[in-house]
């Protein structure tokens, strides 16, 4: 709960400083790097150690991945430039993407299908602390942190927000390292030393992680490039892209050992169920949180605090409706698609207000519609992992986490990489006018800009609605599919 405690504060807390530190550091270009970053590292190594864990146990990727992410919230905190900034956050994301995500299928390791949704209630509550102290702690820190004479100045108060995590991360490191039991989870394989490593599917790896970097270098270059969508290198990443995925299904296909990611898994039915919505909540999800923060201080004029407290109606009500939910599938038998497709009309009926939001618009309606989008995709957290982990078998139980892990990250990163392109392409100039929130003030023409990325994302939910209304509404308990 510590270590996932350490993860949730650092999302809530860095998406509401985020502003502050763009202006502090100048980098009005790169705003959108700041996140994609850490989910690109993070993306890049989670199905390659869900697959690892499976071969040699959880707890030591789990207390490595711990370790980095405390070295990179140390770093990220004296980061003096954007580029600086950038690098130690995406040191943090392959902290998150080594360890961290593991906690998941520790969880599932340890218990069974019912007892899960008690225990997903609890994380449900860790999650919903952070959703809570996460963008007002966040927020006035950037605000008001201790001034520190020839480090943390007026304009770097947001320093501490990366400070703020290693307290809490070293009580966890200590916790992990004493307590945590070392053979929890079903091993794949009992072969040891260079047997063992042989094993290991580095050709899959290394061919998803172009895979990856290069779909994101190419969102991103048409986000910031005059031609958009013609650019040239986008276009040239896209295609390398695309056809390092087609590589990827042909190595994981030949692969006899350990594929880092079985392709029986996706073509089981649930799973890729399961799947689909993962990727598709990651891209409302993350959406959201960087660029609601935006507009609070962009175009209607809040502080970094008060946009923090302004965002708990999405982040609070988001965390409180899926610890709900966890417990009412106890009582429905864990049948879930009513549940989740009153979710997905909750969320729809929520974003899409956001596509019309101006300076003047009133703050009961902005926070009414944050209410209703947080508690529409709230309700999709416990019931994506449980229904994807309750249709594997125990021995594969970390590879399957962990790829419903990496297609939401890849869903936070193509949702963030998409909406950011549309919203630096209406503002023009590289998204120079967001030079504005370092003197204080509203930025010209980010209204517009905005709602135009607000309606992408209501797009993004109602492909959400799509996939779960195809879906089968087996239980998420496993009764119906052993």
């Amino acid at each position: 709960m510590l270590t996932l405690l350490v993860q949730a504060l650092d999302q809530t807390m860095v998406a509401t400083a985020m502003p502050k530190v763009v202006a502090s550091l100048a980098g009005y270009d790169r705003y959108v790097w700041t996140m994609t970053a850490y989910l690109l590292g993070s993306t890049v190594l989670l199905p390659i150690t869900g697959r690892l864990s499976d071969q040699f146990g959880r707890k030591p990727f789990v207390v490595g991945g711990i370790v980095l992410f405390l070295t990179g919230a140390a770093l990220s905190g004296t980061a003096s430039t954007m580029g600086e900034l950038i690098a130690f956050r995406a040191v943090q994301g392959v902290a998150a993407g080594i360890g961290i995500t593991l906690v998941f299928a520790v969880i599932a390791d340890m218990f069974e299908p019912r007892e899960r949704a008690k225990w997903n209630g609890f994380f449900g509550a860790i999650y919903g602390f952070a959703s809570f102290a996460g963008p007002t702690v966040g927020g006035w820190l950037a605000d008001h942190g201790p001034l520190v004479a020839g480090f943390v100045t007026e304009e770097s108060r947001w320093r501490w927000v990366f400070y703020m995590h290693i307290p809490i991360g070293l009580i966890a490191l200590a916790l992990l390292v004493v307590l945590m039991p070392t053979n929890t989870s079903e091993r794949v394989t009992h072969e040891r030393g260079w047997a063992a490593f042989k094993r290991i599917d580095f050709a899959g790896a290394a061919v998803a992680a172009c895979a990856t970097v290069l779909l994101m270098l190419a969102l991103t270059w048409v986000a910031n490039d005059a031609a958009g969508w013609g650019s040239a290198r986008g276009l040239a990443s896209l295609a390398g892209s695309a056809a390092c995925f087609a590589v990827f299904f042909v190595v994981e296909r030949r692969t006899s050992a350990e594929p880092i990611l079985p392709l029986a898994l996706m073509r089981h039915r649930d799973y890729g169920s399961a799947a689909s919505l993962s990727l598709l909540v990651g891209m409302v999800m993350m959406s959201l949180a960087v660029f609601m923060p935006l507009y609070l201080q962009g175009v209607a004029g809040w502080s970094a605090s008060g946009a923090g407290f302004a965002m708990l109606p999405l982040t609070l009500t988001s965390t409180l409706s899926g610890t709900a939910v966890s417990f009412v599938l106890v009582k429905v038998g864990g049948r879930w698609r009513v549940i989740a497709t009153a979710g997905a009309v909750l969320m729809f009926a929520g974003i899409m207000p956001l596509a019309f939001l101006s300076a003047e618009t009133p703050e009961w309606e902005v926070a009414l519609a944050m209410f209703a989008a947080g508690c529409g995709y709230g309700v999709y957290m416990p019931v994506i992992l449980s229904l994807g982990q309750v249709v594997v078998p125990r021995s594969m139980m970390g590879v399957a986490t962990n790829a419903i892990g990496y297609l939401r990250s890849a869903g936070m990163m193509l949702g963030v990489a998409i909406v950011g392109a549309i919203v630096t392409a209406s503002l023009g100039s590289g998204g120079a006018p967001l030079a504005a929130l370092r003197r204080g003030g509203t930025v010209p023409g980010l209204e517009t800009a905005l709602q135009h990325g607000f309606v992408a994302v209501a797009l993004f939910a109602l492909a959400i609605l799509a996939a779960t209304r195809v879906a089968r509404d087996i239980s998420v308990y496993g009764e119906q599919t052993r």
